[in-house]
């Protein structure tokens, strides 16, 4: 009985040796562990389908210049009223652009380059399309406009767009009607035919013979994303050769840093410049400005200066100025600036103009970099050229040139003070119509005369919103008949600036700016919609016309 015992526990639990032989492994019992009991063979696993993806959207037109047959299909046509101006197109491969190159003859000519699209028609309504078109700094502010025309020539143009200087970007996505500026009446947006740009010429631009370039222009049911087209570096022909000129060439031609405190002049003869390394730590607004300046052989006052400045994106982009100035070669050294260019500035060459104002013994002539920036701190700038056209008389001072005196005869109207320093005579005006005058003798006769003012104002008067007003003015004699001039607060700026007002034959109330012999007239300045902060003028000089 014990015997059968053991044998029911040795089937129960599986003993591999309950009694009888172990001879081999045939006698035994392997269990599987519990979730293996019902285990049949293995099964590969089920692959996962992988969904599919989408394919990419086929644009109707993608063109990117990348071959010079890109531009095979592209045409350009004059549209405006009595227009004969050509277009040159041309291929770019530097570039990977297409030139194109109007040749203007009036200021109202209207250009449009365009392609045809493929297929024939398409529905652009809540399509999308892209367009890049280079400016040239000589075209800047030039008015252009993308259009699509449909397959029965109707035209719907998106809406002008004034350009600047380098790359401009026309996007348009989930395009509708409503978007468009003008179009002709019926203009089928579901059955587009062609795309293009139009391009306007301007007063400005007829003896000119630069090039624009167009590059990715794109139309497609869907948006596409287009990588962003780089920074292209302007660069500028040689300026014609003036009366006086600084190529730079082989040195930087006696110019320096104009005791600028922390920055430096050198020469980089690679690229035939003069450098202004910029000391930004040290620079202000009182005066300490990186620049430079050089001697002239000819008085350059009421000079024309032309110069090429080249700078870098991130100075761009970082807000730079750039600020011309003449300034006296003898004590007291006093000095006339132009205005501070900031817009319109690309990264590569620009041409600054300058008409200096009339300034006696002006014999230097300088340009200033204008701060604070944001950007391209450690980036030098390049002073390539500069040309000095001189006025008629080689800038010698003429006879009828009288220079105010800035140290005394100044008074300003009410209980208000002026002051003098070695910047000039000042003011603090409280309310709009506060004056600051000088009382210029007769006998003058005044009429077509130009007053030329160097002036500077502070930020608080800036901020104030005022504008400020030169003027001439005869006094009880004349009923105080005038003439007032205009710079408006948003022509304001820090820093010196020049305003040249010029004097009428006859005044506002009738009489001619004729100051008796005996008698006295006042000219100076006065506040117009109010009235903050300091007015300094630093220098007069009234020009008798001949």
């Amino acid at each position: 009985m014990l015997q059968k015992f053991m044998i029911a526990l040795c089937a129960v639990f599986a003993l591999s040796a309950c009694g009888g032989d172990d001879q081999d492994d045939q006698s035994r019992i392997v269990l599987n562990p519990p979730e293996d009991l019902n285990a049949g063979e293995d099964e590969e696993p089920e692959e996962e389908e992988e969904p599919e993806e989408e394919p990419p959207v086929e644009p109707w037109v993608s063109v990117t210049f990348d071959a010079e047959t890109d531009i095979d299909s592209w045409e350009a046509v004059c549209v405006s009223a009595e227009c004969n101006a050509t277009t040159t197109l041309a291929y770019n491969a530097d570039a990977q652009a297409m030139d194109v190159t109007p040749d203007w003859l009036t200021a109202g000519d209207e250009i449009e380059v365009s392609t045809p699209i493929d297929p024939e028609i398409a529905d652009l309504s809540g399509g999308f399309a892209h367009l890049n078109l280079f400016v040239p700094v000589s075209h800047s502010g030039m008015i252009a406009q993308v259009f699509f025309q449909d397959a029965s020539d109707r035209k719907g143009y998106i809406g002008y767009t004034t350009t600047t200087a380098g790359w401009n970007t026309f996007y348009l996505e989930s395009i509708a009607l409503e978007d468009f500026g003008f179009a002709n009446e019926g203009f089928d947006l579901t059955a587009i035919n062609r795309m293009g740009v139009q391009i306007q010429s301007a007063e400005g631009f007829l003896d000119l013979n630069d090039t624009l370039h167009i590059d990715d222009a794109i139309i497609s049911s869907e948006a596409i994303t287009v990588e962003e087209k780089p920074v292209m570096p302007v660069t500028l022909e040689p300026l014609a050769t003036g009366d006086e000129s600084f190529t730079f060439d082989s040195d930087v031609q006696g110019w320096s840093n104009d005791g600028s405190a922390g920055s430096a002049v050198s020469h980089d003869a690679d690229a035939g410049a003069l450098v202004i390394t910029p000391d930004w730590d040290n620079a202000d607004e009182g005066g300490n400005r990186p620049k430079a300046m050089g001697i002239t052989t000819n008085v350059i006052s009421n000079a024309t200066v032309r110069m090429i400045v080249t700078l870098t994106e991130a100075q761009v982009e970082g807000g730079i100025g750039v600020q011309p100035y003449i300034q006296q070669n003898a004590d007291p050294f006093n000095q006339v600036f132009g205005s501070i260019t900031t817009t319109g500035l690309v990264a590569g060459d620009n041409l600054i103009t300058y008409e200096a104002g009339e300034l006696e013994n002006a014999m230097r002539i300088g340009v200033q970099l204008v701060g604070p920036i944001t950007g391209g701190e450690a980036d030098v700038a390049l002073i390539k050229q500069v040309e000095i056209d001189l006025p008629e008389g080689n800038g010698e001072e003429t006879n009828s040139g009288i220079t105010v005196d800035m140290t005394s005869g100044w008074r300003a109207s009410g209980d208000l003070t002026v002051s003098y320093s070695e910047a000039g005579v000042s003011y603090q005006p409280e309310a709009a119509s506060d004056q600051m005058v000088f009382d210029p003798a007769g006998p003058a006769d005044y009429a077509g005369a130009d007053i030329v003012f160097t002036y500077e104002v502070d930020q608080a008067f800036i901020d104030s919103g005022a504008n400020l007003q030169p003027f001439f003015q005869l006094k009880d004699y004349a009923s105080w008949d005038y003439h007032f001039c205009w710079i408006g607060n948003g022509d304001l700026a820090l820093g010196e600036q020049t305003f040249t007002c010029t004097i009428p034959a006859t005044l506002e109330n009738g009489n001619a700016p004729t100051i008796p012999d005996g008698q006295t007239a006042q000219v100076g300045v006065q506040t117009n919609g109010g009235g903050a902060g300091t007015v300094t003028i630093s220098s007069v000089t009234i020009n008798l016309a001949e």
